[in-house]
């Protein structure tokens, strides 16, 4: 087969279920002539451009075409919503009668599990109570065994499956959304002792090797929940088998970018054979920044020192025979010894106590000599203590005192030690204690935040003490942890810029596109996702979650009991800090970098654009409130003008929920403005989804919304569902915090004193541009955008019209207030609508 080109469309065209744009047909074929060689490719196009079928088609023809390394795309997404479009976009594909590519969804637990989705399980309980029944459920077979009421477990779990299930002449079953499985409505027990029959199900099957799902089946995460719920078994553990043999996986960025989620589950299917696609990818760096960050309670560090000090005593032979026999295996199995044990809790102790002496000074200087009857003021808010001055590169106190020590051998030593006693705990928990750990060890989570701690240098990573206020103050709170009276203390490493880790992570892949309908501008967007560092080939050799590929150890095994203890420990010389970032250029590594970027195609005749020129709307401009009225009046006139005008849904974003309420409100107030006012708050998806439901149902309405809320980004409103969108300032966000001052030292820092650019102007205007996108998504749509704030008039000048592409920045036509009602008056006149 020849390389396609943009003179091929035979490549793929059997595989694109419609008849393609020619955008369409531009982007596919740039798309694979950059990815086919293991490029990076960056996609831009408006919303309601086809960007779904552009990647999946170019992913898909080429993990088909068997002259290439791909054997599967692997799809993330940030919103439920472009998920779901990508579910569809392949069942359009597979519709077609020679084409079939088997795909699956990877949701968690709580959408997988039968008894959450029937209410017999709390949704924020899932992963305690999974755990739990899991157990019960191979105890329950343990001991039938052992009380010979039958030979094998497999059979016990045979019995368990058949006593859950309905009595004779009981027809109510387990039932959720039209499902019925085959079990009793509430969870079974044996005795007092409940269980899950869905898992002794699944370990029936695996006995067989006869499994009631394949890919042919299940697609989307209700398929997998529907089909395994009514053939009885467990749909998360069948979602987890079936993983790695898909053509495509849709997720979401923890898949990709979480540690902890890759060791866990999605480590084996990353690798050169896989191409990444990445949806909503203008959000890439946010996504990853806060994947990368980490906190622990300060009480974890004192469980940590315990769940040391523990496996210490059984490798020194105190306590349970066959605990210490295994502790005593598995350290015999690395470079350490008891002594080097102790260390590590030495050192986690002295750690604790740095940190209780900078939240003591901290408070002794934000209250003076009565700061332990100050926190005990129920009207406390959260407190920031930086370990590091955020607005340099100067490290942290630990970091200060273990470099003042020389212990960096033993930093090292204790991400060592915490690793073994990490795996000892679990092991000792499965093969003695016949308990299926979740991994959240107290020790395990102090290795991780120390681990990244020690990798993350201090232009990255910027490091806090949180005191979170306690809802019932202490009277009596410990000595050494005095802040007890009020708060409650946490210890953070907050990622600032992950340019690095991005770039070290998806040169691990045989290739990957990164889409969105705003990347632009494209050259600041290539530096910052360290997009750059490929094309030049200066990428890191590794990154946190390449570190964790090795590790990643799937509970799907079911018998794990099989390993040896020691064959379960990481490789223990991989621990430590990861590869300098090369400076030299290696052709060898360089990554070809494409691009496909598209215009706002549909007819310009059905839209009007407009950028309202009226002082800036700023926090200090617009606040308090009572001493700003004349601002305010003028949003207020503009609000009320595109409502009043657009004879159809208009949706009116703002820089925070609180001033959403505000618009709410003025409209509300406003005897002219006939339309129903709905307004959003920062809420649960299913309120969000209800909302939608309301603004789109019956006659023209208004909604207020955040332009950091969920509703100005993946969400269609398509045809005649919106006819108007209003955008109110510029929306940054808060500067003010020690963080954000880290940030933009840090993008300073990297990008030529350009932080503030960076770090915050341009991603907000990323999401205006999304917010206007909920308007004009097909070639028949009508509808009006509306700017309002003198910053969208200029280029210069505090200005940000620059970071606007040259097409879009062209529409928008530059007016003032007074303007506003002729020319929106004169647009709809001449519509059809």
């Amino acid at each position: 087969m020849s390389t396609p080109d943009s003179q091929t469309p035979d490549y793929w065209e059997d595989i694109f279920p419609f008849d393609p744009y020619a955008n369409q047909i531009e982007g596919i074929n740039q798309s694979i002539n950059t990815l086919r060689d293991g490029g990076i490719h960056l996609l831009e196009g408006p919303c309601g451009t086809g960007k779904t079928l552009i990647a999946l088609t170019a992913g898909l023809s080429l993990v088909r075409d068997r002259t290439t390394k791909f054997e599967r795309v692997l799809v993330i997404t940030s919103k439920k919503q472009q998920l779901s479009a990508f579910e569809d976009d392949l069942k359009e594909v597979n519709s077609q009668s020679k084409i079939y590519f088997e795909g699956l969804s990877l949701v968690g637990k709580s959408d997988l599990c039968p008894y959450v989705q029937a209410g017999q399980i709390d949704k924020n309980d899932i992963y305690h109570q999974c755990i739990s029944l899991r157990d019960n459920t191979r105890q329950l077979m343990v001991e039938a065994v052992k009380q010979k009421r039958t030979q094998r477990e497999a059979n016990a779990a045979f019995g368990l499956k058949v006593r859950a299930k309905r009595e004779p002449g009981i027809e109510e079953t387990l039932s959720f959304d039209d499902v019925d499985a085959p079990f009793q409505p509430e969870l079974p027990t044996v005795g007092e002792t409940e269980y899950c029959p869905f898992y002794a199900s699944h370990i029936t099957n695996s006995v067989k090797e006869k499994y009631p799902l394949n890919l042919r089946r299940v697609t989307t995460a209700q398929e997998t929940l529907k089909e395994g719920a009514r053939a009885g078994t467990c749909p998360h553990l069948e979602m987890r088998r079936l993983h790695d043999r898909a053509s495509v996986l849709f997720g979401n960025y923890k898949h990709v970018f979480d540690p902890t989620t890759v060791g866990g589950l999605t480590g084996d299917i990353i690798g050169d054979s896989t191409l990444l696609i990445a949806d909503e990818a203008h959000g890439l760096v946010q996504e990853v920044r806060d994947q990368l960050s980490y906190q622990i309670s300060y009480s974890t560090l004192r469980r940590g020192i315990m769940d040391i000090n523990e496996v210490q005593r059984w490798a020194s032979g105190k306590g349970n025979p066959k605990k210490c026999r295994l502790a005593e295996g598995i350290l015999n199995a690395t470079d350490l010894n008891i002594p080097d044990l102790g260390v590590a809790a030495k050192f986690l102790k002295k750690i604790q106590e740095i940190v209780a002496n900078d939240i003591v000074e901290n408070l002794k200087a934000e209250y003076d000599e009565r700061w332990q009857q100050a926190i005990r003021d129920q009207w406390k808010d959260e407190i920031s203590i930086p370990l590091q001055d955020p607005s340099t590169q100067e490290p942290d106190s630990i970091t200060v005192w273990a470099s003042q020590k020389g212990y960096g051998d033993i930093w090292e030593k204790f991400l060592k030690a915490s690793k073994v006693v990490s795996v000892t705990k679990n092991v000792v928990a499965r093969k003695i204690e016949g308990k299926s750990p979740d991994g959240s060890f107290p020790i395990g989570n102090a290795h991780e935040l120390l681990e990244r701690w020690w990798v993350g240098d201090h232009t990255e990573y910027y490091r806090e003490v949180t005191l979170e206020p306690r809802a019932n103050t202490k009277s009596d709170p410990p000595q050494d942890k005095p802040w007890k009276a009020g708060y409650r203390a946490r210890l953070k490493i907050n990622n600032c810029i992950p340019q690095n880790e991005i770039a070290g992570t998806l040169d691990v892949f045989g290739g990957a596109m990164l889409m969105s309908a705003t990347l632009s501008p494209l050259n600041i967007y290539r530096e910052v996702t360290g997009i750059s560092k490929l094309d030049e080939g200066t990428q890191p050799t590794s990154s946190l979650v390449t570190m964790a590929l090795p590790e990643g150890e799937s509970d799907l095994q079911e018998n794990p009991e099989e390993k040896q203890p020691e064959d379960e420990l990481p490789d223990l010389d991989a621990i430590g800090p990861a590869d300098d970032e090369p400076t030299i250029p290696s052709k060898e590594r360089q990554r070809d970098v494409g691009e496909s970027a598209f215009e706002l195609g549909f007819p310009e005749e059905n839209r009007l654009s407009l950028a309202v020129d009226v002082p800036r709307f700023t926090w200090s401009n617009r606040w308090p409130p009572e001493d700003n009225q004349g601002l305010r009046k003028m949003y207020r006139s503009v609000i009320a003008t595109v409502v009043k005008t657009t004879p159809g849904n208009v949706l009116v974003t703002m820089p925070s929920y609180q001033e959403a309420s505000w618009a709410s409100e003025t409209l509300a107030n406003d005897p002219e403005v006939e339309k129903k006012i709905l307004t959003d708050t920062s809420s649960s998806d299913t309120a969000t989804e209800q909302l939608k439901r309301a603004f789109f149902d019956g006659p023209p309405k208004v909604l207020t919304t955040s332009l950091r809320g969920t509703l100005t980004e993946g969400v269609d409103f398509d045809g005649d569902k919106l006819l108007g969108a209003v955008v109110c300032g510029v929306p940054i966000t808060n500067t003010s915090s020690n963080l954000a001052n880290a940030i933009e030292t840090a993008y300073d820092y990297r990008f030529n004193n350009k932080g503030f650019e960076y770090a915050f102007s341009i991603p907000a205007i990323r999401k205006t541009r999304q917010a206007l996108g909920r308007v004009i998504r097909g070639d028949g749509d009508v509808g009006v955008r509306v700017l309002v704030d003198e910053r969208y008039v200029r280029s210069n000048r505090g200005g940000v019209k620059q970071y606007f592409p040259d097409y879009e920045a062209g529409e928008f036509v530059s007016i003032g207030p007074d303007e506003l009602p002729y020319e929106l008056e004169s647009f709809w006149q001449n519509q059809d609508v």
